[in-house]
């Protein structure tokens, strides 16, 4: 992946540039308030888990999609529709 095409995917997923944003604010501890190993340990791991919500949750509207078009496109696919009840009343 080319740095332009990283940009663009970011700027489609702009849940996931907020992340990278705060990474490297990390980084650059510019807010001071990451002061030990540990606040920025802690830190990392927070944002990790963010992450990997938003990474899972991406990857599964994606998939999603793809397997809807994949059954959409085969004939033999039932949709799903209103059952038809043929009921019948006892005639008691």
């Amino acid at each position: 992946m080319t740095s332009k095409e990283l940009v663009d995917w970011l700027d489609q997923n702009p849940e996931m540039r907020e992340l990278m944003e705060t990474c490297v604010k990390a980084v650059e501890n510019d807010s001071g308030n990451l002061i030990t190993v540990d606040d920025i340990e802690e830190h990392v791991f927070q944002e990790l888990r963010k992450a990997g919500l938003i990474i899972v949750s991406q990857w599964a509207k994606k998939r999603e999609t793809e397997l809807s078009k994949e059954l959409a496109s085969k004939p033999e696919a039932k949709k799903h529709g209103k059952k038809k009840s043929h009921f019948i009343q006892s005639s008691v």
